[in-house]
Formats: C-alpha cells, structure tokens, sequence
C-alpha cells in the first residue's frame, strides 16, 4: 500500500462546496426585576432653639448732667509732598547714518537738441 500510494502521489483537495444557511441565535430573554429600595433611616428632629445672650448693661448716667458740646474741628494738616520721581532714562544714541550710494551718470544729449516745452493741458469740466 505504501509503494501504490507513493508511485499514485497525493490526490489534492477538491473545492469547498457552499456555505450552509445561518443558524438563528437564542433570543435574548427579559431582564428580570431590581432589587427593593432599601429604606433610609428617619430623620431626627431639630430640638427647640435656645435662649440668646444676654445683652451688655446700659452706661451709667453722669451725676453732673449733660456733657458740653465738644471743640469744632481744627485745620487739616497738609498734604506731605510726594515722593521724587525716578530720573528719565537717557535713549540710545543715534546710529550714523549709512553714506548714499553714488548717483547714475548722466545720459547722452539728444543729437536733434533740446526738446519742446510742455503744453498747458485741458481745464477740467465741472
């Protein structure tokens, strides 16, 4: 058996045939109920409010009578000067100014002279 299979060779895989229909899923089922609210525990009532302090005693009243009515106001003293400033800080010196570069040289006279003077242009329409 061992030499017919090595003289005949391995036989290759066929194609696949097709794919078989989809199995349906188990639903899925209803959720069951939550658990009972647990109950707090009751609130304490507030007891009565208590009695407040005790105010301060009044002045005692002066043997003598009345008090004279005190001296009016005196002059208000004046302002104390202020402080000096801080001295100006001196700006940077100026930087020279670089030399300009030499002018273009002048161009040919025209061989046929000196050209026509302008002439005055239109007035302008109002």
């Amino acid at each position: 058996y061992k030499i017919l299979s090595n003289l005949m060779g391995t036989v290759a895989p066929g194609p696949g045939g097709p794919m078989g229909p989809l199995i349906p899923g188990i639903p899925e089922g209803p959720r069951g109920p939550g658990s009972p609210l647990i109950p707090g525990t009751p609130l304490t009532p507030c007891g009565p409010t208590g009695p407040g302090r005790p105010g301060s005693p009044a002045w005692p009243v002066s043997p003598f009578g009345p008090g004279k009515p005190g001296c009016p106001l005196g002059p208000a003293r004046p302002c104390s000067p202020g402080y000096p400033g801080f001295p100006s800080n001196p700006g940077r010196p100026r930087s020279p100014l670089a030399p300009g570069s030499p002018g273009r040289p002048a161009g040919p006279v025209s061989p046929l002279g000196p050209g026509r003077p302008f002439s005055p242009g239109k007035p302008l329409s109002p």
